[in-house]
């Protein structure tokens, strides 16, 4: 009697002025704040569907129980992380083909890096998904940083392609792994040896990231090699085929000849103006 006169919490029970306001009921449940996204997201579906079959069964006045933990304060942050590297993927894929695509100015050469650099980050996660990873909060930080990698040495030899001045596709292909090869190649091994040195990390966050980087450089080096020059090899554009080069030098002569043409209406209206200065 004394305790429901106050306005304090007891064993889960808060009064207010002598009446019972809130009830809390604790249990224990399965997971942690380092759990995969999918777990977590999983738990908080299925205690809030129980919650709401409650709510509906119940008295007036007692409708609004809700679950909440301290293990799911991550979650949101979980989640956030994880739909930054989606996003991530996304923006990276964009990026390329603009990239490419202006470097280039070949669509064909363009949808061939942009699906390279796919097929790369598809590796990746397939890959750590078959380690037996999940993705998580960790694992979208590694996601999220290590993307921009995985488009290097596509874009590279796309350009070296692009740019190799021999008449046919599978001299254009030779050119560009002999230009772009040696150099591209100990890229990849310089940067793949530092994700080598974090194996030896205890901290979890480390290790995740040099596992990542090491399938980030190994898929890229074999994709663009081994996937994109390929291509490039069977079906790569050669000459004007498939550019846009000649509606540039169009553009630009059209945007030149109307310069020109206003410059010689500026220049023929001095003398003009000059006389009638003249004549005032």
């Amino acid at each position: 009697e004394e305790y429901l006169s106050s306005n304090s919490w007891y064993m889960g029970m808060r009064t207010y002025r002598g009446r019972l306001v809130a009830l809390v009921a604790s249990y224990k449940v399965v997971i942690n704040f380092d759990s995969s996204y999918e777990q977590v997201r999983d738990t908080v579906d299925e205690w809030e569907g129980w919650m709401d079959t409650q709510n509906k069964g119940a008295p007036d006045g007692v409708r609004g129980g809700f679950f909440t933990s301290a293990r799911v304060h991550w979650w949101d942050t979980n989640r956030s992380m994880l739909l930054c590297a989606y996003y991530s993927i996304g923006a990276a894929l964009a990026v390329v083909f603009v990239v490419v695509l202006l470097a280039t100015l070949n669509p064909l050469t363009t949808v061939y890096a942009t699906v390279s650099v796919g097929t790369v980050l598809l590796l990746v996660i397939g890959t750590v998904l078959g380690m037996g990873w999940e993705l998580g909060f960790l694992e979208g930080i590694c996601f999220a940083i290590l993307i921009g990698l995985s488009c290097d040495f596509v874009l590279h030899m796309a350009h070296a392609y692009t740019s190799a001045d021999q008449p046919t596709r599978e001299l254009k292909s030779r050119d560009a792994l002999a230009r772009m090869g040696p150099p591209v190649f100990a890229a990849a091994m310089t940067t793949l040896s530092t994700g080598l040195v974090m194996f030896g990390c205890t901290f979890v966050f480390f290790f995740q990231f040099g596992t990542i980087l090491v399938l980030t450089m190994l898929y890229s080096i074999l994709t663009s090699l081994f996937f994109f020059l390929p291509l490039t090899n069977a079906a790569g554009p050669t000459g004007r085929c498939c550019s846009l080069a000649p509606l540039s030098t169009k553009w630009r002569a059209s945007g030149g000849a109307d310069k020109e043409a206003s410059t010689e209406q500026a220049r023929a209206a001095e003398p003009e103006t000059g006389q009638i200065r003249q004549s005032l």
